[in-house]
Order: structure tokens, then sequence, then C-alpha cells
């Protein structure tokens, strides 16, 4: 059996990233004009993205916290909010898919940094901070509001506020880590 030791926590962890391969795949093979098409897509996200609070819930309460999900959690979450904002954008207009590459681009930041930590002193200092979460947590809520609306203007802000809490989370986790570039 694939991964037979693997906590309830990391399973979930790991669903996550085969449910974001689902969505990528329905978005482009389901009709995204008829509202039922979409309403899956959405319902899929939406239960995805629960799992995101659900590992994270039981990891603690069951004391199940392992370096797998610390590390795979926040991957999961970007591979599932970062695929799905680069297709609606790519419904919309190309230039809109360049402002959505902002949060692909805020999280290689944060990785890199975590991986700087990783090898220093501070390796302490890997968790998502207040931000992230927040920004993460405001993507996931917006993205299934996109997704059942299929206006060009939703999907817009949609992209913008993504992009914009992404670099705003960005710079602030830049800002308090205590990297020193010499």
């Amino acid at each position: 059996m694939f991964l037979p030791k693997i906590n309830l926590p990391n399973k979930l962890v790991l669903l996550r990233i085969v449910a974001a391969v689902v969505v990528i795949a329905l978005f482009v093979v389901l009709d995204l004009e008829n509202f039922i098409s979409r309403l899956v897509i959405a319902t899929i996200f939406g239960a995805a993205c629960f799992t995101d609070w659900l590992d994270g819930h039981l990891a603690r309460t069951l004391e199940q916290k392992t370096v797998f999900g610390e590390v795979f959690d926040p991957l999961a979450d970007k591979v599932l909010v970062t695929s799905i904002l680069i297709f609606l954008a790519l419904s919309v207009a190309p230039w809109l898919v360049a402002i959505s590459l902002c949060v692909p681009f805020r999280d290689y930041i944060v990785n890199g940094i975590r991986l700087v930590h990783a090898k220093t002193e501070y390796s302490p200092q890997i968790a998502a901070d207040r931000h992230g979460k927040i920004k993460t947590a405001v993507q996931m809520s917006i993205i299934p509001v996109a997704i059942l609306a299929w206006h060009p203007v939703i999907t817009i802000a949609t992209v913008i506020i993504s992009a914009a809490l992404a670099v705003w989370s960005g710079f602030l986790y830049v800002r308090s880590s205590k990297i020193q570039l010499k």
C-alpha cells in the first residue's frame, strides 16, 4: 500500500494536492459556461480548502504534527490556490495572468527564506505567520465566489485581491525574517 504508515493529517495534505489536480482537470474538460459544472468545481475546491483547516486541527489535537505536514501543508495550499488563480486569470485575459503570478513569486521568496532558516540557527521560523494565514484564508474564500459567478469583473477582483495579499504578506514575512544577505 502507498505510504501505509502515514497519519490522517498528512493523508489530508496529500488529498488536497490530488484535489488540486482534479480541479485543474475539471477546468479543462467541463463546460465552464454551465453553472452545474462550476458548482462541481467550486465544491471540490471548497472541500479541499476545508482539509487545510482539518489537517491542522487533527495534527494538533491528536498530537500528530510531523515535519512532512509542516513542509507539505503550505505547499498543498499553494498548489491548490495558485493553479486555480492562474486558470481564472486565463479565462479573462493574458495580462491578468501576469498579475496572478505575483502569488507564486511571493511563495518562492517565502520558501527560499524558510530554506535559509532551515540551514541556519534560525531554523525554528519555518511555520506560516499570521499574515500568510490571513492571505490563504481570504484566497480560499473568494476563489469559489469567482468560480461560481464566472464574471470577468469578479475574476479580475479575485486575482488582484489575491495578488495584493500575496505581496503584502510576503513583504511582511521578508521584513520580519532575520536573514542576513552577506
